[in-house]
C-alpha cells in the first residue's frame, strides 16, 4: 500500500505541471499584428492563480526579441526548449510573453498566407488596412477598423488567413504632343502659291536681295534665338544638378530617416525624441507614448539595429538618443 501511494504521488507531481500549463493557456489570449513585410508581432497574455512557481507555455513560430514580463513590468527568468517556454512566475497572476517572428507567413506572388496555432481562448488579429482578405479558416466574431489596421476577433487559437495588400496605382501623366514653334507659319507658307516677280526671278544674281531671301534670313534668326534659349535652360539645369550633388556629398556618411520608412509607432518615437531635444529615458518614452512596454522595447532595438537610434545604459536606466538625420519629419 505505501508503495502504491508513493507511485500515485509521483504521477501527480509529474502530471500536475502539465495540467497547470494547459489551464494557463486555456485562460489566456493572444494579440497578433501582421506587418506589410510579413513579420508578426505576437503577445501572449497568461492568466494564473498566483500559486504557481513555474509554468510551461507553448509558443508558435521562431521567436525574435523574446520578452517575458510579470506585473509591474518585472522581467521573469525563462528558458526555451523547442517550442516550449518554461517561466519562473515569482507568484505573478498575469504574464505577458511577447516576440516577433517571420516564420508563420509565406508569400507566393502577391498572395500572403499567415497561420497561428496556440492553445488560447481568444485571438485578436490586426492586418494592414489596405489588405484584401481572400480566405479565412473561420468567420471572425468581430471586425473593426483601428487607425491603419483592420482588427479581427476569434474565439479559437488555431486559424489561417490568405490575403494580399493592394497598392493604389500611380497614373503617369498624359503627354500631349505639341507642334514646334514656327511650324504653323511654315506650313501655311508652304501651302501658299509662290509668285515670282521680276526681281525674285533674279534671286541667284550676285548683289540682288529678294523678299523670299529676307524670309529665310528671318527664320534663321528665330532658330538661333530658340537654340540660345535651349542652351541657357540646359546650363541652368546643369548648375542645379551640381548644387544638389554637392549637398548630397556633404551629407554622406550620416544615416537618414525617411518618413515613409517609419510605421506609426516609430514616427511617434521619433517625434517624442525631437520634442525632448533628441534623447529621453526609455521609461519616459513608454509613459509618453502610452504603448505596451514590450512593444516599445522591441521597436527601439529594431531601430537601433537600423542605425536610427542609440541605446545607452546609465545605471538601471536606458537612455534613447536619436542618431540619424531626418527627412520629411518635423518636430
Amino acid at each position: 500500500m505505501p508503495g502504491r501511494y508513493f507511485t500515485l504521488t509521483l504521477l501527480l507531481l509529474i502530471i500536475l505541471p502539465a495540467i497547470i500549463s494547459a489551464k494557463a493557456q486555456n485562460n489566456s489570449k493572444v494579440a497578433v499584428t501582421i506587418f506589410p513585410d510579413g513579420w508578426m508581432d505576437i503577445t501572449l497574455m497568461l492568466n494564473l492563480t498566483g500559486n504557481e512557481n513555474s509554468v510551461n507555455v507553448k509558443i508558435n513560430g521562431e521567436p525574435h526579441y523574446l520578452l517575458v514580463e510579470g506585473e509591474g513590468w518585472l522581467l521573469l527568468n525563462h528558458t526555451l526548449s523547442g517550442n516550449i517556454l518554461s517561466i519562473e512566475t515569482l507568484g505573478a497572476k498575469h504574464i505577458n510573453v511577447s516576440y516577433q517572428t517571420s516564420s508563420l507567413t509565406t508569400k507566393i506572388g502577391s498572395l500572403w498566407n499567415a497561420s497561428i496555432n496556440l492553445n488560447v481562448s481568444s485571438v485578436t488579429l490586426l492586418l494592414p488596412k489596405d489588405s484584401v482578405i481572400l480566405g479565412m479558416s473561420s468567420v471572425p466574431n468581430n471586425i473593426q477598423m483601428r487607425d491603419q489596421w483592420m482588427e479581427f476577433s476569434f474565439s479559437s487559437g488555431s486559424l489561417w488567413v490568405t490575403y494580399k495588400i493592394e497598392r493604389v496605382p500611380t497614373t503617369p501623366p498624359t503627354l500631349t504632343a505639341s507642334k514646334p514653334k514656327g511650324s504653323e507659319s511654315i506650313t501655311k507658307e508652304a501651302q501658299a502659291p509662290v509668285t515670282l516677280s521680276s526681281s525674285e526671278s533674279n534671286a541667284n544674281l550676285p548683289g540682288v536681295t529678294t523678299s523670299r531671301t529676307k524670309k529665310v534670313s528671318s527664320s534663321i534668326n528665330t532658330g538661333n534665338r530658340e537654340f540660345n534659349s535651349s542652351l541657357i535652360f540646359t546650363l541652368i539645369i546643369v548648375v542645379i544638378l551640381i548644387v544638389l550633388a554637392i549637398s548630397l556629398v556633404r551629407r554622406r556618411g550620416s544615416a537618414s530617416i525617411n518618413e515613409s520608412e517609419l510605421d506609426s509607432l516609430e514616427r511617434s518615437i521619433v517625434s517624442e525624441l525631437l520634442r525632448r531635444n533628441g534623447q529621453a529615458l526609455q521609461s519616459d518614452l513608454v509613459k509618453a507614448l502610452d504603448a505596451p512596454r514590450a512593444t516599445v522595447w522591441r521597436r527601439l532595438r529594431r531601430m537601433e539595429s537600423e542605425g536610427k537610434v542609440e541605446l545607452v545604459k546609465e545605471g538601471r536606466y536606458t537612455l534613447v538618443r536619436l542618431k540619424a538625420n531626418l527627412d520629411g519629419l518635423n518636430s
